[in-house]
């Protein structure tokens, strides 16, 4: 990540994030909070004259917590947690509807998680620090006590909550199709399915793969179409693979029981993506 300030600014800056060295993003943070720009237009957006320049290094995964942040249509704060309850917080946060980003700051770190709704479990708990690694971590072991808590909601208008909300869905619709195939096929047939789909994605050089019924998404498509075309050319090769082993009426009943479980914004974008056409009826 990198961030400009103009030398003689208002406190205006600018904040370009960076993939395997391709900028993939361009934000204006102004007063009023962040406008997104086409990185195509970085040379007639980023200000003529003297500009200060800080860089962060971290995971590409912390680039969709941070996207949401910046494109957020609500905010909450929530205040100060203590660090050994932030485990039992989240999961009181698990309860609400629809998705949110929350955000973790300590002094010394910050922590992030997507949280879909209804229930269902987070995704994405992200940690970074200068001084440690990034990773999957134990929130409620970072030795300072307290940290502030924000959560982040998002709006089908925004272009990376739009990504953010096909993830999650995608993400917990095959976690439910995969535990509906492993208690008909055994955890064997499961795996291979599994395979079949991490074989489908590196053939197409998506960073995309399922681990133990869950999906790990570390690619950044250039358009949501392009994410789109990904999602369904893997629900397809997933849905031809199952229904060879089970039959296609089974299939379809343990996907319309998954699309109508999902939080309703998943939901919607699931079906408004037309990732796959069944629907409850």
């Amino acid at each position: 990540m990198v961030r400009l300030t103009p030398a003689r600014g208002n406190g205006e800056f600018f904040v370009l994030l960076y993939v395997d060295g391709q900028n993939i993003s361009l934000y204006h943070h102004l007063p009023e909070g962040y406008v997104r720009h086409e990185v195509q237009s970085r040379n007639t957006v980023l200000p003529k004259g003297d500009l200060d320049l800080s860089a962060h290094q971290f995971s590409p995964r912390f680039i969709r917590p941070l996207q949401g942040m910046f494109e957020k249509a609500s905010s909450k704060q929530a205040g100060q947690i203590k660090t050994q309850s932030v485990i039992e917080t989240i999961k009181k946060l698990e309860q609400n509807p629809e998705p949110l980003l929350a955000h973790l700051h300590w002094p010394g770190a910050d922590g992030f998680v997507f949280i879909p709704g209804l229930g269902f479990p987070s995704r994405q708990l992200l940690f970074w620090s200068p001084d440690h690694a990034s990773g999957i971590p134990n929130f409620a072991r970072w030795p300072e006590p307290e940290c502030t808590l924000t959560t982040y909601g998002g709006s089908m208008d925004s272009k990376a909550w739009r990504e953010n909300y096909l993830m999650l869905g995608l993400d917990f619709l095959y976690e439910q199709i995969f535990s509906r195939y492993n208690d008909l096929v055994g955890s064997g047939m499961a795996n291979r399915l599994e395979d079949h789909l991490n074989s489908v994605a590196r053939m197409q050089g998506w960073k995309i793969s399922f681990s133990g019924h869950t999906l790990d998404d570390v690619h950044f498509f250039t358009s949501l179409s392009d994410m789109r075309i990904a999602y369904r050319t893997l629900f397809m090769a997933g849905q031809r693979h199952i229904s060879s082993v089970v039959g296609e009426k089974l299939f379809e009943e343990s996907a319309r029981a998954a699309l109508v479980a999902l939080p309703t914004v998943l939901k919607t974008t699931i079906e408004n993506d037309n990732i796959f056409t069944y629907k409850n009826k």
